[in-house]
Order: structure tokens, then C-alpha cells, then sequence
């Protein structure tokens, strides 16, 4: 195996390392990494087996634009897998399905590198595009989550498929430049902290309204409806000075939030929803007050 595509391979797991442990350091607990881990899992297992089949699938001399453009058809397989597990309660918030998305793009890309290597048709742009296009669709389809008509997430679909055949086109036409490697990477890296971005934009959009809904009804205290809806300020010691501690508080804040939302996108006959509300409600009175303060819904 040569050095480039040991580079490919280890630059696409670091980038699903570092999707689980910043999951981890933010909220989740260990138990739930695992649904994670399996989105990398089947995105390495769908890269390898689709980058095996491409070449009966396109003809040799396909030039290389067409052969980008049907660069979409490669993630296919990770899409309807991501688009039947990336859904509630795995996936609370438009982040959580951007963070989904690196992961599927970063298992994708290292397994379509060691396949193209095995049918010796290998691409150095394919590795740092396949994650760039995870990380896009991860972030469309969390954006998705904040409609709440179906034509209008048919629509976030499709807009998903045109931009990694657009991302298809860009690395390939950038390879035809003659970019040197490093500048995939950069490139790549460029797109999964739009992709990051858009999802923390989202997030704030979910959460804040429903969680200063329920600082108006005096469950929560002002801060936690300042903090909470925003990535960067659930790291403050404001919540706690242990770890774990505030990990606990902001994944039981988080989730009360996007509990609430879901079900006032989908309605209060989502049973399973209202009761995990109410007990996350339960949960948030005994912690931020102990007293017993009344709290009217």
C-alpha cells in the first residue's frame, strides 16, 4: 500500500475519531456512540463495495466530469441507510445529523480508497470528496429537520444529491488543475466546517425557542436557555466544574428540547415522545430546583 492512500485511509478514521470524541465530550455517553460508530462502519463497508463494483458499472474512457457527477450514485447506498437510522431520538438536532454525516462520509471514504486501490483504478481526490459530501448531506438533512412540510424535505433531498454531484465536479476539475494533495484535504476540510456550521445555525433554531419556552414557564433557569441552544457554550463551567456532570446536564436539556420540538413538528399523538417529555421534564425540576418549586406547563 502506498503512502498516499495510507494517508487517505488514516486522514478519513482521524476524521471519524474525532466526530466521536467531540460527541462524546460534548454529551453523549459511551453506549451511545455505538449507533455512531455503526454509521462509519457501514459507510466504510458501502464505500469499499461500490468503489469494487464502479468499474463495471462505468465505462473506462467516461470523462472525468461525467465520471464526478455520478459521484452521488457512490454514497447512495449511505444515504438510505442514514435516511431510515439518522431520525429520533438517535438524531436530536440538525448538528447531531451533520456529525452523522462526517461519520458515514469519513467510513465511505476510507473504504471506497482501499477499493479503488483492490481494482487499481485509486483517485486521491475521492477520500477528502466522499467526506466533504457525508458532511453536506448530514447538515442538509439536519437542516431538513426544521420544516415540517414533506415536499419541502423531498426538496432538501434532492438539493443534497445536487450538491455532491456539484462537490464531485469541484474535486475532480481541481485534480485536472494538477492540486497537489494536501489541497483536497484543505478543501474537504473547508466543506465539513460549512457543513459543521450550518448544522450549529440550525441547532440554534431548534432549540432556542423551545427551550426558552420552558424558561418562561420557570422549569429552567435563564442561563440553561442561553447556553443550551448554542455547541460552543455547552462546554462552560457554568454548568458545572466536573465532566461528567455537565455532560449529564446539557444532554438532559438538549434532549428535553429536541423531545419538545419533535413533537410539536409531529404532532401529540407521538405517545412514546410525550411520556419521554414529561419524565424529562421531571428530571429537570428535581435538578435545577430541589426545593420543589411549582412549575406550571
Amino acid at each position: 500500500m502506498s503512502s498516499a492512500v495510507t494517508l487517505d485511509v488514516t486522514l478519513s478514521l482521524l476524521c471519524a475519531a474525532s466526530c466521536l470524541i467531540v460527541t462524546w465530550w460534548e454529551r453523549r455517553p459511551v453506549e451511545e456512540l455505538v449507533p455512531l460508530g455503526l454509521v462509519a462502519a457501514v459507510g466504510f463497508g458501502s464505500g469499499a463495495l461500490v468503489s469494487v463494483l464502479w468499474p463495471s458499472w462505468v465505462p473506462q474512457g467516461l470523462p472525468f466530469s461525467a465520471t464526478s457527477l455520478l459521484a452521488p450514485a457512490g454514497v447512495a447506498p449511505v444515504m438510505v441507510f442514514l435516511w431510515f437510522w439518522a431520525r429520533w431520538p438517535r438524531v436530536e438536532t440538525p448538528l447531531d445529523a451533520a456529525w452523522m454525516g462526517v461519520l458515514a462520509g469519513a467510513g465511505a471514504g476510507a473504504g471506497a480508497t482501499l477499493g479503488m486501490v483492490a481494482t487499481e483504478r485509486y483517485l486521491p481526490w475521492l477520500a477528502p470528496a466522499v467526506v466533504a459530501m457525508g458532511a453536506t448531506v448530514g447538515s442538509v438533512w439536519g437542516l431538513g429537520r426544521l420544516v415540517r412540510r414533506r415536499l419541502w424535505l423531498v426538496a432538501f433531498i434532492l438539493a443534497s444529491l445536487a450538491l455532491c454531484a456539484g462537490i464531485g465536479l469541484l474535486f475532480a476539475f481541481s485534480a485536472q488543475l494538477a492540486a497537489p494533495r494536501w489541497a483536497f484535504w484543505i478543501l474537504a476540510g473547508s466543506l465539513v466546517l460549512l457543513a459543521m456550521a450550518t448544522g450549529m445555525w440550525g441547532e440554534v433554531r431548534l432549540l432556542g425557542p423551545v427551550l426558552r419556552e420552558e424558561v418562561g414557564f420557570g422549569l429552567l433557569p435563564p442561563w440553561v436557555g442561553d447556553l443550551g441552544p448554542r455547541f460552543s457554550r455547552r462546554f462552560s463551567r457554568r454548568w458545572s466544574p466536573r465532566g461528567d456532570e455537565r455532560r449529564a446536564m446539557v444532554r438532559l436539556v438538549v434532549r428535553l428540547g429536541a423531545c419538545k420540538a419533535y413533537l410539536a413538528a409531529k404532532g401529540k399523538h407521538q405517545s412514546t415522545a410525550t411520556v419521554e417529555l414529561g419524565r424529562l421534564r421531571d428530571r429537570a425540576k428535581k435538578l435545577f430546583h430541589p426545593q420543589g418549586l411549582e412549575v406550571e406547563f
